[in-house]
């Protein structure tokens, strides 16, 4: 069996009305099956900008190395020029899905000054997402919208981490985007899941103190937020993960509210996703699983969610190496064993975790390469996608009927996130309860077509 998706992209000046075709399947050069197909198209259009906002890393060595067999290729050489070619191949790939890529440094930067590199510049502005790059789709000719800087803490190897180092960065850094892209969303990513908060908030102190422009560039880490509010009190963007254990969940929809009182100075993200929280990014899951998970960020108000990585095809965390993603699931977590009545096992073991993109021409696995540029998207960025699509659903409805749409809300994602209490985290019942939204398909498109029809007025 193989699964087959196609992306039909509806341009914004299609008249409004039913239209049908046909899809062919040929066996062998011969025609075998017909396959009728029906579209209605809508009196109104979903926006170039997403509702529901993200942002996904990716990294130029994980495509140089997959691609063209070398983790750092020189620039100048063609397994650098094609290491390019594949990163704005998957920039427009992303842009196609709503979805935006952020990356490391080398990738984004202009290396030794603090601005985004000159190829970068069209990500922002949106000129990377027109024609004249190759784009047609969702958003031609609107930019990224979110730059990150100094992506999981690299900022620290490439500056020296002290205050007079951060204040001249930042300094330079947010001017540079006050003076050419002051709507892009930025922000330094300070470090990633450091429970070493008295660092944390001495470098988030730094900045909200900067005496120069620099104090108005955000500060960034992924951190739980109750740990943000107690101890990390600087901080501009806590960003917690979606298996957050909550043990009381008004509390915590209170440190939320907080946040939302101090926009646009401090915002809050959340990242990756677990059940019973919201949906996860497992291969095994439900379809219905990531469509959940825009469902519950409008809800909640997350203002962006996060998800770690979109090209992890080396499990060096764990010391496993590079995954040959098109045969083996598991691409995170330690070595697994086989059981009989429960499958393969391992620590932290996790499918598909890390990979939303998978390789078009794979130098290290030459038998499992298809020889062709790449990237291909997995069915969970579609099914992410179709979230996101919803969520925008949601926002048009609700400027016409908002208690219609807060009531689909609370029907469709009754229980999510921080409404699950865990009295301790030693207590493992808690990712037994259940996820509490439907993992029908039906239901989900029964509920875009009655915001829908809220929205042309049917």
């Amino acid at each position: 069996n193989q699964s087959i998706w196609a992306d039909i992209y509806v341009p914004a000046t299609a008249p409004a009305g039913a239209y049908a075709g046909t899809f062919s399947v040929s066996e062998n050069g011969i025609s075998t099956h017909q396959i009728p197909v029906s579209l209605t198209v809508r009196n109104f259009a979903l926006p170039d900008a997403p509702t529901a906002k993200t942002m996904v890393e990716t990294e130029q060595n994980d495509v140089s190395r997959r691609y063209a067999g070398i983790d750092y290729p020189n620039p100048g050489t063609p397994e650098y020029a094609l290491s390019l070619q594949v990163m704005q191949n998957q920039r427009l790939q992303a842009h196609r899905h709503k979805i935006a890529l952020i990356g490391d440094d080398a990738t984004q930067a202009q290396l030794g000054s603090d601005r985004p590199g000159a190829d970068y510049v069209g990500v922002l502005s949106g000129a990377a997402f027109t024609a004249a790059n190759g784009y047609a789709g969702p958003g031609a000719g609107t930019g990224s919208g979110i730059y990150s800087i100094g992506t999981y803490g690299s900022w620290q190897y490439s500056w020296g981490a002290t205050q007079a180092a951060l204040i001249a960065h930042t300094d330079a850094w947010e001017g540079w985007f006050e003076a050419n892209f002051p709507a892009v969303e930025r922000f330094l990513y300070l470090i990633d899941e450091s429970s070493n908060f008295a660092q944390t908030e001495q470098w988030a102190n730094w900045m909200a103190n900067n005496p120069g422009i620099g104090r108005n560039l955000p500060s960034m880490a992924t951190i739980n937020l109750r740990d943000a509010v107690a101890s990390v009190p600087d901080l501009g963007i806590p960003t917690t993960g979606g298996s957050t254990l909550v043990a009381n969940p008004a509390a915590f929809q209170a440190d939320v509210d907080a946040i939302h009182a101090q926009e646009p100075k401090k915002r809050f993200y959340m990242y990756n996703g677990y059940r019973p929280m919201s949906g996860s990014f497992g291969i095994e899951d439900e379809g219905t699983s990531l469509r959940e998970v825009p469902w519950g960020q409008y809800a909640k108000g997350v203002d962006r969610w996060f998800f770690w990585e979109a090209t992890y095809y080396k499990n060096y965390q764990y010391g496993l190496g590079d995954t040959d993603v098109f045969n083996v699931a598991e691409t995170f977590g330690g070595p697994t064993t086989f059981n009989v009545d429960y499958g393969q096992l391992g620590a932290n073991s996790s499918n598909g975790d890390g990979v939303l993109f998978y390789p078009g021409t794979d130098a290290i696995f030459p038998a499992s390469s298809y020889g062709v540029a790449g990237p291909f998207a997995s069915l969970r960025l579609k099914h992410w996608r179709r979230g996101i699509q919803d969520a925008d659903y949601l926002a048009l409805a609700a400027a016409k009927d908002s208690a219609t749409v807060q009531a689909l809300v609370k029907q469709m994602v009754p229980v999510i996130l921080w409404d699950i209490p865990v009295g301790s985290k030693a207590d493992p019942t808690w990712t037994r309860s259940g996820i509490h939204w439907s993992d029908k398909p039906d239901v989900w498109e029964a509920a875009r077509a009655r915001l829908a029809h809220i929205i042309d007025g049917q």
